[in-house]
């Protein structure tokens, strides 16, 4: 077990979990996840809490369809970090992803709240609502996100769903 200096230079190990970090990122991002999931562990292992890496290694695991482990991890980055809106999406996410869309729109709820401008957290949530069938809450979510980010193809066609199950069906035409 790697213990915390308490005033030594420990730069070689903030370096070196750092650059497994960086590694598992690029991992993930070209969809290399178990080898991502390596590094993040790595780097865990020198910094056992630190958000970023759980978050990354939560996001990994996610990939690969493991949404129970990637809610666990996210659990841990939401108590090491409570106000890490990252923390918080890939929490609401594993929600998701497992059909608690109650408490999946909760959690991407606080992440919107700590950056307001969290595009995928209100993507995801308006889902949540209306999957929960709170049809009119989704459109809130996906109107918001649409002015945030401008023309959200994903965001426009689900709008687009969630007005034609209202009977809103010109609307529907208009966000298709």
């Amino acid at each position: 077990m790697v213990q915390e200096s308490s005033g030594g230079n420990d730069h070689g190990n903030v370096d070196e979990a750092e650059e497994q970090f960086c590694d598992g990122t690029q991992l993930v991002t070209v969809g290399r996840y178990l080898e991502a999931i390596q590094a993040f562990n790595k780097a865990l292992e020198i910094r056992p809490r630190e958000v970023r890496y759980l978050a990354g290694l939560a996001a990994a695991v996610d990939r690969l369809g493991f949404f129970q482990h990637a809610l666990s991890l996210a659990g841990q980055a939401t108590d090491a970090a409570p106000l890490s809106p990252d923390a918080w999406f890939l929490h609401g996410l594993a929600l998701y992803r497992l059909g608690n869309y109650t408490g999946a729109a909760e959690s991407l709820g606080r992440a919107v709240a700590l950056l307001p401008d969290h595009a995928e957290a209100l993507f995801f949530k308006g889902n949540c609502h209306f999957l929960s069938g709170e049809v009119d809450a989704s459109i809130d979510c996906f109107d918001r996100l649409l002015r945030i980010s401008g023309r959200y193809p994903k965001a426009l066609y689900n709008k687009g769903v969630s007005l034609a199950a209202l009977g809103r069906f010109d609307e529907a035409v208009d966000a298709y």
